[in-house]
């Protein structure tokens, strides 16, 4: 929802993707916490958010020029159009969401079972936390670690912390079954694919987070894990 779903892989110009592109969902919460966007965090507001994938050469790849002479307006009038756009979208009204306020029987029994998962032993509550379930932080689940070593260094290219070596911006779950793939490169296909990507500690390396760690799920909590998430689907108004 309001993402993409292209893989790392595709290309513009014979040039790869730098990243698989996050939700854009509730920005406007996120921008109220001061946090910051993309990815790897690279910035702090959603106007250069708007404009960077415009100018970026491999994804729109137009110039400053271009864009002013396509749209009429100056770019600062297109970024601020875009932002003040993107900060009216949301998405509510979820059968999670309805449970929260008392609706009991807005789950079933298994999806009940996962919420209890993701709550206890799953440890999912260390990163996604509060109404948008992201602590807007950065942390390393190994997705970026290949062959010995990182292949994309992520938040540490923007901060140059030595503990950010390819940690990634966690995303918000909400609507998180209609925004496959996941993760920054597009690498795990399906939620189930998170799952048990998850329930296998992530990708061990050095610089791992130590929130992390193998969970052993058995293959009802799995399920039960997948049938939570998937309650967080809501009604995505915009515009408003």
């Amino acid at each position: 929802m309001f993402t993409e779903t292209l893989r790392l892989d595709e290309e513009i110009d014979r040039q790869t993707r730098v990243e698989y592109l996050d939700t854009i969902l509730h920005e406007s919460e996120r921008l109220s916490r001061g946090r910051s966007f993309f990815w790897d965090g690279r910035v702090n507001s959603l106007e250069p958010q708007a404009l960077q994938p415009i100018i970026n050469p491999i994804e729109l790849g137009l110039t400053e020029a271009e864009l002013e002479r396509r749209t009429g307006m100056k770019v600062t009038e297109v970024t601020a159009a875009l932002a003040s756009y993107v900060r009216t979208i949301r998405s509510g009204d979820s059968r999670f969401d309805r449970y929260a306020a008392g609706r009991r029987d807005s789950l079933n029994a298994l999806e009940k079972a996962g919420l209890e998962v993701f709550r206890g032993e799953g440890g999912c509550t260390a990163c996604h936390i509060g109404p948008n379930f992201t602590d807007e932080l950065f942390h390393n689940t190994g997705v970026a670690w290949h062959d010995g070593r990182i292949t994309d260094e992520g938040r540490f290219a923007v901060s140059g912390n030595p503990r950010d070596h390819g940690a990634f911006k966690t995303p918000t779950l909400r609507d998180v079954a209609g925004s496959a793939p996941y993760m920054h490169d597009g690498s795990l296909a399906t939620l189930e694919d998170g799952v048990k990507f998850y329930s296998e500690g992530g990708q061990s390396n050095p610089y791992l987070d130590s929130q992390i760690r193998p969970r052993h799920f058995s293959p009802e909590e799995k399920r039960s894990l997948t049938a939570f998430l998937r309650t967080l689907s809501g009604k995505v108004r915009e515009g408003l």
